[in-house]
């Protein structure tokens, strides 16, 4: 099978594209049943263009630290589960061409565990917690900073 976090060559891994440098560019893992929540240590990933994370069961709030992915062309998150506000380190990602944050609520998705239980994104951190609330999704609105986003495809 393909591993991730393994001793492996990253840029042999499922879903990963690097440059002939040997530089992970692209991380694309759609609709791959990924459960959790987005990983902070993403933002290690200096160079990265591409993170394509949609349909997935990715709950949780967006780690500010993914502001700092300064060549970050493409954000794809939609279809998952997230919640609370985009941070504002966001507007930091001034060469962003593709944001798409939609459909973080009323979406009927469940992804399996490897222990086998069940997330559902319809409920705040995929039901995970008790007492099950519901998902109201991302909130807040867009500040006057989205004008940073020059790059930005209509």
């Amino acid at each position: 099978g393909r591993v991730w976090l393994s001793s492996t060559d990253e840029c042999t891994w499922f879903g990963v594209t690097c440059s002939a440098d040997g530089v992970v560019r692209k991380v694309d893992l759609s609709t791959n049943d990924l459960v959790g929540e987005l990983p902070y240590e993403l933002a290690a990933l200096r160079f990265l263009q591409l993170l394509a994370l949609p349909h997935n069961c990715i709950f949780g709030t967006i780690p500010p630290e993914l502001g700092s992915l300064r060549h970050l062309l493409s954000l794809e998150l939609h279809g998952n589960g997230l919640s609370g506000v985009m941070p504002n380190e966001m507007y930091s990602l001034d060469k962003l061409q593709l944001l798409n944050l939609a459909a973080q609520y009323g979406q009927d998705r469940k992804c399996n565990r490897t222990d086998g239980s069940v997330i559902n994104i319809n409920h705040q951190r995929g039901g995970t917690t008790l007492p099950l609330k519901l998902n109201d999704g991302l909130t807040g609105k867009l500040g006057s900073e989205v004008g940073v986003w020059r790059s930005m495809k209509g």
